[in-house]
């Protein structure tokens, strides 16, 4: 029940008629005795929304695509790891402003984790260079990954990414990929798709399996609990598969642990079955 005391969280991005946000944190404020309530808001105004959910005293909120990036000149405080990621998902209203964090970084190792993929001297392609794959990008590179190849349709993007966290991650090599460099994964341990690919049944497909190692794994970033374009070309292909479900799972868990300042990961399998259950 809403009450004069409840404490008011969302999502501001576009489009998000899909988002599992809602459905999670609200399972989680009910599961943890939280009185709290999670919204979406959909909008293509970046400045108008923050300034609203400052006014009407929202306690938090996390953002979603096109805003993670867009985001950073709004925020009094960033965290450091969402600075050198450039991209920020979860903000805390507090008392000196807005504190922008990345939680989507954490979410995505976890989910490998959880799975016992060792990011350790992996070579790994990720498609993409928006938000989420900086996220990813830094990711691998704080878990030793030994190589990362980035690829974007917008190959400045890529060169960019690759350049800038060249510098912060010298241990772990960097490269940007043309896209006659993508269909040979012999040599990949780890395929990352970041690009949203995939949320429209009419996408193209954002790579196909041609020639690739056996044990490679392709991983969607995209949490629809029905396989993708992306993950049915692999799954027919013999490659193992792993979607975003357990990422979302865990920056939405990291994200609470923000807001309350605890930890509530043990939380992360009853979520999961939740989610199973509603079989969306």
């Amino acid at each position: 029940m809403i009450t004069g005391k409840t404490r008011f969280f969302g999502l501001i991005g576009s489009p998000i008629t899909h988002s599992l946000s809602p459905l999670i944190h609200n399972y989680l404020f009910k599961r943890l005795g939280r009185d709290a309530c999670y919204g979406c808001f959909e909008t293509s105004g970046l400045k108008p929304a923050v300034l609203g959910m400052k006014t009407l005293g929202f306690c938090g909120f996390n953002v979603t695509i096109p805003f993670k990036e867009k985001i950073l000149p709004f925020l009094d405080k960033i965290d450091k790891k969402a600075k050198v990621i450039g991209a920020v998902n979860t903000v805390a209203v507090t008392g000196s402003g807005l504190a922008g964090y990345n939680t989507d970084c954490s979410g995505f190792v976890g989910s490998l984790q959880r799975i016992s993929f060792s990011l350790k001297k992996s070579r790994v392609l990720v498609l993409g260079a928006g938000g989420a794959a900086r996220a990813i990008t830094a990711g691998l590179a704080e878990n030793k990954a030994e190589r990362i190849i980035l690829y974007d349709r917008v190959s400045a993007k890529s060169a960019g990414l690759a350049r800038s966290f060249s510098g912060v991650f010298p241990r772990t090599k960097i490269l940007q990929a043309e896209k006659e460099d993508i269909f040979d994964l012999r040599e990949i341990d780890l395929v990352v798709n970041a690009t949203g690919l995939g949320l429209n049944p009419d996408d193209p497909l954002p790579l196909i399996f041609d020639k690739f190692n056996r044990d490679i794994l392709a991983y969607d970033l995209i949490y629809s609990l029905k396989k993708t374009k992306f993950m049915a070309e692999a799954a027919e292909k013999g490659v193992k598969t792993c979607n975003g479900l357990w990422m979302l799972i865990f920056q939405a868990i990291d994200a609470q642990n923000i807001w309350f300042k605890d930890d509530c990961r043990k939380t992360a399998l009853p979520l999961y079955n939740y989610i199973l259950r509603k079989g969306i």
